[in-house]
């Protein structure tokens, strides 16, 4: 009977802006919860964490080492430490921008050099990579003694079109909070959206979320429901403000004023805590996802939205398209600003309607809890550490 391997966590981690350091932190309380710990100095899992290295983030004591992205010896150095030390088997958390070298390379010098197990969660896999993103997810599952993915559709394209073995791919769902189904009146008032119907976005901003999509077809909802508000939670993808600093935000505000909706529109422009963000979920009557591309194949913000119960519509990227079948939320094409505007205006004139799609995607929430999900990644923790140690 083998019992849970130590375990070194290699992502970019908080306090860090980014998806893949917010599922890491959630990833990794869940499974110390469930060995009946927290996240410390001391525990039996520990932190590496990917920086851009430009200035000194303020870690927790769990996170043990700094790999700085762009310094490839940081990466041979990181795979001596873990080789040198008590842990049992490695969870490396794959997206290709948060490594350094063209597409992400680098990753491959630490893998090489790594002589723990690898299970690793791909956070993006493209149907249509380049030949050298190709290269290297061929190269990462193959240095894996395990690969999750976080829909059905992301397994098909590594084994159809990136020739990876299937019985080393695992589809493992996005964690999520588990919070009790209820009504949504309680929390507008912590929200400051009293006797409003809110229509809700959240995630880190950025063009390809659609958000201007949204906008235009709130202005068509507003004539029926002159109480509407569309919030628009968080921070600007920390790349994006980099490159372009807030103008993106700006464009979307000017739209919004353009169309009469200064009163209809509002920006909470800020990365909120997860207590906050549930609370904002539980007031909102929609959750919407305007997503401008098919590409995604994962995403934490609707799978958030489905644990907390809510009447989603969404575009069809592929990610929404697996979490959203079968009556669990509505899809409407890309870019159509009309359709969105008819299902907005449905599901908040129509109660049955609104609470049947958001029952539907509570129950199939269930099984998506950060318990659950930790669970299954320890299963392949003990399987990786049990195949390289040999027969018991």
């Amino acid at each position: 009977m083998y019992s849970s391997p130590n375990l070194y966590v290699i992502s970019t981690f908080p306090p860090r802006l980014c998806g893949v350091a917010t599922f890491a932190f959630d990833l990794a309380s869940a499974i110390a919860g469930g060995r009946g710990e927290l996240l410390s100095e001391n525990g039996s899992l520990s932190i590496i964490a990917m920086d851009e290295g430009r200035r000194r983030r303020q870690y927790g004591p769990e996170v043990r080492a700094v790999v700085r992205a762009s310094r490839l010896e940081d990466y041979v150095e990181a795979a001596e430490f873990i080789n040198e030390s008590s842990a049992g088997a490695v969870s490396l958390q794959h997206e290709y921008g948060i490594f350094g070298g063209r597409t992400g390379r680098y990753v491959l010098t630490l893998l090489e050099r790594l002589e723990k197990p690898v299970v690793t969660t791909l956070h993006t896999v493209l149907a249509d990579p380049k030949p050298m993103q190709r290269e290297v997810v061929i190269k990462v599952c193959d240095r894996s003694a395990a690969v999750v993915v976080q829909a059905r559709k992301a397994a098909e394209f590594l084994t159809g079109l990136y020739g990876i073995k299937g019985e080393k791919v695992h589809v493992i769902h996005h964690g999520t909070p588990d919070v009790p189904f209820a009504d949504t009146a309680p929390f507008k008032k912590a929200v400051d959206a009293e006797n409003r119907k809110i229509v809700l976005t959240f995630g880190l901003i950025s063009p390809h979320k659609g958000i201007q999509v949204a906008i235009k077809a709130l202005a068509d909802v507003l004539p029926q429901f002159p109480d509407s508000l569309y919030i628009i939670l968080g921070a600007t993808h920390p790349m994006i403000k980099k490159r372009h600093g807030e103008s993106y935000r700006a464009s979307l505000q000017k739209a919004a004023d353009r169309l009469g909706l200064h009163d209809h529109v509002r920006f909470v422009n800020r990365f909120v805590s997860l207590d906050e963000l549930i609370t904002y979920l539980r007031a909102a009557d929609i959750y919407v996802t305007p997503y401008l591309n098919e590409d995604q194949i994962s995403s934490g913000t609707l799978a958030y939205a489905v644990a907390c119960g809510k009447a989603i519509v969404s575009t069809p990227y592929w990610y929404a398209r697996e979490l959203l079948d079968a009556d669990r939320g509505v899809l409407v094409p890309f870019r159509d600003w009309r359709t969105l505007a008819f299902w907005m205006t449905e599901l908040l004139g129509h109660d049955g309607a609104r609470k049947y799609f958001a029952r539907r995607a509570y129950r199939y929430g269930r099984r998506m809890i950060w318990a659950k999900s930790a669970a299954a990644y320890e299963k392949l923790f003990r399987g990786a550490t049990r195949s390289r140690a040999g027969p018991a």
